[in-house]
């Protein structure tokens, strides 16, 4: 119940040598200490999908595997970095790997647990079954990720994917059912993964002119945006005003905001060819007379003893 969300892709077909399994290892870090907030809120886990053993169908080529809780002193599994078969709780208290990401755990009676046909081989989100392990020979893997949130783990799995995409891995769709009884809005639910679905933002032609600071021709803006990895389409308004709507991929998560699109054109467009002026602006900055009593109220608080602190 208290990580009930899971996500995962199939990658066929990868040449994995020494730069390009740091690369990955790196990636993984990396989204795990930002998204996924230190695998608090998702944890990505990478296999060797040949190893992996469940009920095939179809051409065989289609594994079942299942996402559910284990006893923390009953399983046993024999974690990356180690040749000693351990209970999950002993791999939290003596695996160095494993006592770093403890307390993730701590005050669960149940642990997470990712089982295939042959047994335990991941314990998210503390650590991976040395079973499934990567290696440089490694062609094909399955690639598993859990959490709190179902969007985080769903776009930090598509990171992951176009990522080894552009290493010349195939990416493969996985189907994620969830129990009618399972924790969280997707209990009964199958879901179609990973998420490559894009999003629309409306941009303004006078907004881009006035952030960057360039009058732009409309097919200028399209040329940046597009070399910026978007893809935008130029528009018209009600009121006849210029406007592009702009095709996000999937994978970029940091795009909240128009000004988020206005920022990748001048990125494109070039930062180094702008021209600074001075804002056309006829005022003197001055002290807010608000501001000012605050600062008397202050001075004396703390003259007269208090502490002064500024809280989050």
């Amino acid at each position: 119940e208290e990580r009930p969300y899971l996500t995962g892709a199939i990658v066929r077909g990868l040449d994995l040598d020494e730069t390009s399994l740091d690369s990955l290892i790196q990636l993984q870090e990396k989204l795990h200490a930002t998204m996924g907030r230190q695998r608090a809120k998702g944890a990505i886990g990478v296999h060797d999908l040949t190893m992996l053993k469940g009920a095939a169908a179809g051409d065989g080529r289609e594994k079942s595997i299942e996402y559910t809780s284990m006893d923390p002193d009953e399983a046993r599994l024999v974690p990356l970095e180690s040749d000693e078969e351990l209970s999950p709780r002993e791999i939290t208290e003596r695996h160095h790997m494993g006592s770093e990401y403890a307390d993730l755990v701590a005050d669960l009676d149940r642990y997470p647990a990712i089982y295939d046909d042959v047994g335990l081989f991941s314990f998210p989100p503390v650590i991976n079954g040395k079973r499934t392990e990567v290696t440089q020979g490694t062609r094909d893997l399955f690639v598993e990720m859990t959490g709190t949130d179902q969007w985080t783990i769903d776009h930090m799995c598509t990171i992951v994917c176009y990522a080894l995409s552009a290493r010349g891995g195939t990416v493969e769709r996985v189907d994620v059912s969830y129990a009618d009884d399972a924790p969280g809005e997707d209990a009964g639910h199958t879901l179609d993964r990973p998420d490559f679905e894009t999003r629309t933002k409306t941009v303004r032609h006078h907004r881009v002119e006035s952030i960057i600071g360039v009058d732009f021709e409309p097919e200028a803006v399209v040329d940046c945006a597009e070399r910026a990895g978007l893809d935008a389409t130029q528009t018209e308004g009600d009121d006849g005003e210029v406007t592009y709507e702009v095709e996000i991929p999937p994978y970029r998560v940091d795009v909240l905001h128009e000004l988020d699109v206005i920022d990748d054109v001048g990125r494109a467009y070039g930062f180094n060819d702008l021209e600074p002026r001075y804002p056309d602006v006829s005022t003197v900055g001055g002290r807010h007379e608000r501001s000012r009593l605050e600062d008397a109220a202050r001075d004396a608080l703390v003259g007269l003893g208090f502490e002064d602190l500024l809280n989050f």
